[in-house]
């Protein structure tokens, strides 16, 4: 068998006594049945603080007894400390960011378009039906194709392309 620098031979077990492990068990339950109430409670803005406290407590017990930081060495258990203090103080930013804001989807204020009226095609039947094709006080437009067909559902019906001096014009 080798030897490893610096190993003494030592080993350092500790064995918990069966009783201390049901404990902890019977706390963790305790402790289940403690957030399962607190969620049927509502305590406002300090829900998720009242959560977060009792599933830390939990956790606590869980690293220290059956992960046996208790029993381990200082500077173990001062790492885990700071990691729960940094943990909440970035859950404590969070949530502070978070309480400020009143609606997740904010409210828009954007100008009302007035859906324009729809253009009617005036039926072949001469100058009557010419007349009952546009609102009384509109000036009636010609579309850009007499027979064009119509588009097909869910299909986007593109606009005419300008005349030659029409596009001159714009340039000029």
């Amino acid at each position: 068998m080798s030897t490893h620098a610096g190993d003494s031979g030592h080993s350092h077990v500790h064995v918990s006594p069966v009783r201390l492990y049901v404990a902890v068990w019977v706390a963790l339950m305790v402790l289940t049945a403690i957030t399962v109430g607190v969620a049927q409670v509502d305590f406002g803005a300090l829900n998720v603080v009242v959560a977060m406290a009792v599933a830390t407590v939990k956790a606590s017990l869980v690293v220290l007894f059956f992960m046996h930081l208790k029993y381990d060495k200082p500077f173990h258990a001062v790492a885990f400390g700071i990691g729960i203090v940094f943990f909440g103080i970035f859950l404590g930013l969070q949530l502070l960011d978070v309480g400020t804001r009143t609606d997740p989807e904010p409210a828009r204020n954007f100008a009302v378009i007035p859906t324009p009226t729809p253009w009617v095609a005036p039926a072949h039947g001469g100058a009557a039906a010419e007349h009952s094709a546009a609102p009384a006080g509109e000036k009636k437009e010609a579309p850009a194709a007499e027979h064009s067909p119509a588009p097909a559902a869910g299909e986007k019906k593109e606009a005419p392309a300008a005349s030659p001096a029409a596009k001159t014009a714009e340039h000029k």
